[in-house]
């Protein structure tokens, strides 16, 4: 019951002075928007749909006593959310596999919606036009779509966007960052479609994506 309560209402937990805490600060930086309700950081700005996430994730700007990474530097609210992280992260541990290709899967949830490619199952529905998804975070991207809403921002020019791979992608613009490179002829290319559409150019060359 104390581990329900921790997950799934963080601003009832432990002493009266931090429940009071937890509950303002939920209240601050939640934003409304319908069914796309999600609480901001105010700190580094982001965004989190789970309260009980979000609050863990603020406590790391107010809490000196985390577990750190001793291969990158990222402070963890919990060991087991480390160990997870050096797992999957550094180690590329992948315990989780397809049934039907030779595909693996660093978590459970991951390698149930890869399952739906093969069994074309869409289980994520829009309750305002019907379409529905194999994967949770396409619907809630879909979603997106309906408000008009652009939860990423660029912190160069404000340009926004409701992917964050599509934020990152626009990045490279201000960076010049050219992270892909053709094997056969070694021309950089900030996109990965760039890339392939160059490799066209190369009649039977054999041309491939090597981030630098």
């Amino acid at each position: 019951m104390q581990r329900h309560v921790l997950k799934k209402h963080p601003e009832t937990s432990v002493e009266p002075s931090i429940r009071s805490q937890n509950s303002e600060l939920l209240k601050k930086c939640k934003v409304n928007d319908s069914e796309l309700s999600y609480y901001e950081c105010d700190v580094c700005h982001t965004k989190y749909k789970s309260s009980s996430s979000f609050v863990l994730h603020y406590n790391i700007h107010i809490n000196n006593k985390l577990h750190c990474c001793h291969l990158c530097g990222k402070n963890f609210q919990r060991g087991a959310h480390l160990k997870r992280h050096v797992d999957r992260l550094h180690y590329g541990i992948r315990r989780y596999s397809c049934d039907y290709c030779d595909q693996t899967f660093t978590s459970k949830t991951t390698k149930d919606e890869h399952l739906n490619t093969h069994t074309n199952s869409r289980p994520y529905m829009c309750d305002t036009c019907g379409k529905s998804f194999r994967q949770s975070s396409s619907l809630y991207v879909h979603k997106m779509f309906h408000k008009d809403i652009f939860p990423f921002s660029c912190n160069v020019c404000e340009k926004k966007f409701r992917r964050m791979g599509e934020l990152k992608k626009h990045k490279f613009i201000h960076t010049g960052e050219r992270q892909y490179s053709c094997e056969v002829c070694k021309r950089p290319f900030r996109l990965k479609q760039d890339l392939k559409r160059h490799m066209k150019t190369h009649a039977g060359g054999k041309a491939v994506a090597v981030a630098e």
